[in-house]
């Protein structure tokens, strides 16, 4: 199975991203937009795992800290447009740790940059202009994190699928 190590979102903090696709969509952009509950910040990709129990017993070695997220700027990687989230020292050295136990139970994942993103359209194409344009219309959003998940990809009538396989909470 296909596995990932994610922060799910309050729902105040989802609807300001559903709003942002909606802007994104009146203005001309257009490709495979995110659907609302696969929203999420990966905090390590696994890839695929036979076995998700070593993956799950190393994540939940690392205690949840009390984590504050703040929407930033919008960017994108070629074709796909994501948010940012602002800097934030104490989401970054919780991801060395959740990665230092993955490391230490032998997990694989991909060992990328953690760059703090939440894709929102991937084969995206748009007019350069509504990039720029988004970019300054962004409200901040916050939360709180409350848990972190472990989770399962797939494809389930054509549709990516996010299912819950554990996780953790604060």
């Amino acid at each position: 199975m296909r596995l990932f190590i994610a922060i799910p979102f309050s729902e105040e903090f989802r609807e300001e991203l559903l709003r942002v696709q909606g802007e994104m969509k009146v203005n001309g952009v257009r490709g495979n937009f995110s659907r609302p509950e696969n929203l999420h910040v990966t905090v390590a990709f696994l890839g695929e795992v036979k076995d998700p129990a070593p993956a799950m017993k190393a994540l939940e070695s690392v205690p949840v800290p009390e984590l504050r997220l703040t929407s930033g700027p919008l960017g994108n990687f070629g074709e796909l447009l994501w948010i940012g989230l602002r800097k934030n020292s104490a989401l970054e050295e919780y991801v060395a740790e959740v990665r230092h136990a993955l490391d230490n139970a032998g997990v694989e994942y991909d060992r990328k940059k953690f760059r703090p993103h939440i894709t929102l359209v991937r084969r995206a194409d748009w007019p350069y202009q509504v990039l720029v344009e988004e970019l300054a219309e962004v409200h901040r959003v916050r939360m709180t994190v409350d848990r972190v998940c472990l989770m399962k990809s797939e494809r389930i009538d054509g549709k990516l699928t996010y299912t819950v396989v554990g996780e953790v909470r604060r």
